[in-house]
């Protein structure tokens, strides 16, 4: 199946547009933010297909692509997220994220009714006519726990699959304050879904 790879760039500094360009993927430019990010890019795309992940060689683009082709197109499910905690007992990442990703996906859980295992994952399959029935409008690092929260309660094929995380290449960006940023936005959301007491 041919297929396009997009890096979108929101002012590196490093070599990735260089390298990108040399190995002969699509760079776009878009605003900064982790989520307007990915609204910039997948408002202007024409393809059938997405899979997404950080350019940080943490997730594992070839065996996303067979869950594409086993699970989205044979299996008909319009959206795959995935799970980087397969194994129980090792935590893929330092032990400060790894608590924060419990506590948000366990909040994530307990707001919308759901019985996902990693809320932040960055890497997603999906189809791209299902991901435009959905409403994801955070701009910034909670826009990959939206657009699960979107997908599992909107959407009829629906799956969450575990996959192999590495150690990452580079400096991770995240902090205590996305941390606080994320939950904020979770009770945000829960509330403006519930219904009106008069």
């Amino acid at each position: 199946m041919p297929y396009e790879i997009i890096i979108v760039d929101g002012g590196s500094t490093d070599r990735t547009v260089e390298v990108a360009v040399e190995r002969g993927a699509t760079v776009i430019v878009s605003p900064r933010g982790y989520g307007r990010q990915y609204q910039f890019v997948l408002d202007r795309l024409a393809h059938d297909f997405v899979i997404t992940g950080d350019a940080d060689a943490t997730y594992p683009f070839p065996l996303a692509y067979r869950y594409l082709e086993e699970h989205l197109i044979r299996g008909g499910y319009e959206f795959l997220s995935t799970n980087r905690f397969a194994d129980p007992e090792a935590c893929p990442m330092s032990a400060d994220h790894c608590w924060g990703n419990r506590f948000l996906t366990f909040l994530t859980n307990a707001l919308f009714g759901l019985h996902l295992r990693d809320s932040q994952s960055g890497m997603w399959i999906f189809r791209l006519d299902s991901y435009r029935k959905l409403r994801v409008l955070n701009p910034d690092m909670a826009f990959s726990e939206e657009i699960k929260i979107e997908a599992f309660r909107k959407l009829a094929r629906v799956k969450e699959l575990p996959i192999t995380y590495h150690e990452r290449i580079g400096t991770s960006k995240l902090n205590y304050g996305h941390a606080v940023k994320n939950t904020v936005f979770l009770f945000r959301k829960a509330l403006k879904r519930m219904p009106r007491v008069d």
